[in-house]
């Protein structure tokens, strides 16, 4: 379920790739429940549809800025798996977020926006280590530039490798704590973003429009991520999520450039001030429940923004200006197919769970 805030989301594929993309309860460390056999053997366990509105915290507090400009996102997050083998399972991950306010990102009202497509191949568990029952996993994961951010920064194609560490307690209703590592590096047509008009109009009074194909910002070339989370449930279906993230990013370096001058041609050396490393942190706090098997709620506050502001200082660490708080309902695919087949065997007996398989059925 929980996700990072769609109003942050130029800024997380700018400085934090990992961070960017759907935003979802990972099922691998939802539960530190088991599983049933029937549930096992399902090839699509983990599938789900996710809907989400998020609005910007600051909203709430007019005066926190001299400019004061609100967001209001609702976002639809498909996460489709199909387990190959037992741990091993193919992963795809897209999104797509309508703003309700007025957009700094897009160029029409209430303009969808499309999400990069990921396509991941992962081992929940690979090895479990003896003793201390450390469970690693790991895979890798591709991604596709079907946004318009990152078709501006002409890419072409980003490969992550991950490694994933748990460790389950038999606490409550069950404690889990887990760190993960991603490299994320991205293959891109030039270092710097440009535009096109049919994707970022731009007015121009030149005669070829030059300035309208460089937005003055480096591409990220390859990024190092951590994650650590910690999720507990207090009773069977009540849980709370805590995860903090840290993503150094490696911009492109800058080349020496020649300028055309009345002199002639001039080499201009790249600056010595240029920094090649960016600096991002993300925290999230959720709160959730799963009401049934097939659909679970969520309510939780995050934050993804980069280390320094526009001027060089550092950001508050925790609320800013890209701290969001969000409401999810996540609809598991394999856990309403489980209902309605476990319906079927009772005969329609057990009224309670009808009436529940119906009401999401008329959704």
């Amino acid at each position: 379920m929980r996700k990072l805030f769609r109003g942050a989301l130029v800024l997380a594929l700018l400085t934090c790739p990992a961070w960017a993309g759907a935003q979802a309860t990972n099922p691998d460390s939802a539960s530190t429940t088991a599983p049933s056999e029937e549930e096992q053997l399902l090839p699509y366990r983990g599938t789900s549809i996710t809907y989400e509105n998020s609005f910007t915290a600051i909203s709430l507090n007019p005066d926190y800025e001299p400019d004061y400009n609100p967001s209001y996102l609702m976002t639809w997050a498909f996460s489709p798996r199909y387990y190959l083998y037992d741990t091993l399972s193919a992963r795809l991950g897209f999104s797509v977020d309508l703003e309700l306010t007025d957009s700094d990102s897009t160029q029409q009202l209430y303009e969808p926006w499309v999400s990069d497509i990921s396509l991941g191949f992962i081992y929940s568990t690979f090895y479990t280590i003896p003793v201390v029952e450390l469970k690693l996993g790991g895979g890798v994961t591709f991604g596709f530039p079907t946004s318009k951010l990152s078709q501006a920064r002409t890419l072409y194609l980003s490969l992550a490798p991950s490694l994933s560490i748990r460790r389950s307690f038999d606490v409550l209703g069950g404690l889990q704590l887990s760190y993960g590592f991603k490299y994320t590096k991205n293959f891109n047509q030039y270092s710097g973003m440009v535009t096109e008009d049919e994707q970022f109009p731009c007015t121009s009074s030149v005669e070829n429009q030059t300035e309208c194909f460089n937005m003055g910002m480096r591409n990220p070339s390859m990024s190092f991520s951590n994650t650590f989370e910690a999720s507990i449930y207090w009773l069977d279906r009540l849980y709370t999520t805590l995860s903090f993230g840290m993503t150094n990013t490696l911009l492109y370096p800058v080349a020496d450039a020649q300028v055309e001058t009345l002199a002639g041609a001039v080499d201009v050396p790249a600056s010595e001030d240029n920094t090649d490393m960016r600096g991002s942190l993300g925290y999230m706090l959720e709160v959730g429940y799963d009401a049934w098997d097939f659909l679970s709620f969520a309510l939780g506050v995050s934050t993804v923004t980069a280390q320094l502001a526009d001027d060089g200082s550092y950001r508050p660490p925790f609320i800013n200006r890209f701290s969001a708080i969000y409401f999810d309902i996540s609809l598991s695919i394999d856990g309403l197919v489980t209902t309605i087949e476990d319906l079927g065997e009772d005969g329609g007996e057990d009224t309670a769970s009808s009436a529940d398989v119906g009401a999401v059925a008329a959704r």
